[in-house]
């Protein structure tokens, strides 16, 4: 069973320019072992910085995920006490930490991921709210690289 990663655009971004395991693409190894989702905004943020590493804009709209349980203003709203305009600052990261939120309310969906290497946002606009919800792991770029290793390197039941 696959776990669900919800990354931020920088480190969709990160992933995609990383080559690991004889020129395998980092992202596309992590696509294929987890199911990555995130929000719209985060989908339009790797539009503004698109490369020949990411998947395009169609291959892209599979991983679109829209919160359910409330819309994403309703809860932008309860959890950080305003909403953002949709090309605000740190305006991806707040709707992904809502939208795993969501995913835990709605489906009571457990082995969630926070992929994120914006620094700033964790001691910014997320700082205090990451820790108030420990219903989901923290990780960046590394920590999925390190997974992504394990995954491949250590020998499964299977060998």
């Amino acid at each position: 069973m696959k776990f669900t990663c919800i990354i931020d655009a920088c480190s969709f971004i990160n992933l995609g320019d990383c080559t690991i395991f004889n020129d395998n693409n980092a992202l596309k190894l992590l696509l294929k072992n987890a199911s990555v989702i995130f929000t719209p905004t985060i989908n339009a943020e790797v539009k503004d910085h698109y490369n020949s590493n990411l998947p395009s804009l169609t291959s892209r709209q599979s991983f679109v995920e829209r919160t359910k349980k409330y819309t994403l203003p309703e809860y932008e709203r309860r959890v950080f006490g305003n909403n953002l305009r949709p090309r605000d600052k740190n305006k991806g990261e707040r709707d992904n930490l809502c939208l795993i939120i969501d995913q835990f309310a709605r489906l009571k969906k457990g082995g969630l991921v926070y992929l994120t290497d914006d620094e700033n946002a964790k001691r910014g606009v997320l700082n205090g709210k990451l820790d108030a919800f420990p219903i989901y792991h923290i990780w960046n770029s590394h920590d999925a690289i390190i997974y992504l290793y394990i995954l491949k390197v250590i020998p499964s039941k299977e060998w």
